[in-house]
């Protein structure tokens, strides 16, 4: 029998070289600044606290019913935590309701929503928004990172385009290898 010359067992390839060049990262190269928001706040710990009992046959919050449920809880409890007040969307509550209930929880938590999670993580990312020092970003290329764990709100995201737009020669939304135009400066 004789032998079969094939490409494939010899040291000598063919189509295609075997030199190997450096893979260069495009998106580190770019001079782009990516804001991961998730990575400005953290929302733990927290507690979910429902109103749910305290409503008056399960629909209405009453006065009484409220300052008696306040006057019995056990703030300690959630001392230093982030707060996060829920009720049913279909019941009737008074405009008054989280304003007592805030300025009873107010010197023992450490931040307070009435919501979700979603709510409590926008509340905190305005917060470090405002704190934010812009100066650090004069004449950058900003990526306002768009996967997010939490729906950042569009509110949020407004008042994060308020607050670095003066400074910064474009902003993009998305990630850094496929994103949208937001701003950019002429």
């Amino acid at each position: 029998m004789g032998q079969i010359n094939d490409e494939r067992r010899s040291d000598v390839r063919t189509g295609f070289s075997l030199i190997m060049e450096p893979i260069e990262n495009k998106v580190a190269a770019s001079g782009l600044i990516t804001i991961d928001f998730e990575e400005w706040v953290n929302i733990h710990p927290y507690t979910a606290i429902d109103l749910s009992p305290v409503l008056f046959q399960g629909l209405v919050m009453r006065e009484a019913d409220l300052k008696e449920w306040l006057k019995n809880y056990d703030y300690l409890a959630v001392k230093g935590q982030n707060l996060i007040f829920q009720c049913p969307d279909d019941i009737i509550l008074q405009k008054w309701v989280p304003l007592l209930v805030f300025s009873r929880f107010a010197p023992y938590a450490a931040h307070m929503t009435w919501g979700n999670t979603d709510d409590l993580f926008n509340d905190l990312l305005q917060k470090a928004i405002l704190a934010y020092d812009i100066s650090q970003l004069q004449g950058a290329r900003i990526v306002l990172k768009g996967c997010s764990k939490y729906a950042v709100k569009p509110a949020t995201y407004s008042l994060a385009v308020d607050k670095f737009q003066p400074v910064a020669q474009s902003i993009l939304y998305g990630e850094p290898c496929s994103t949208v135009p937001i701003y950019k400066k002429r």
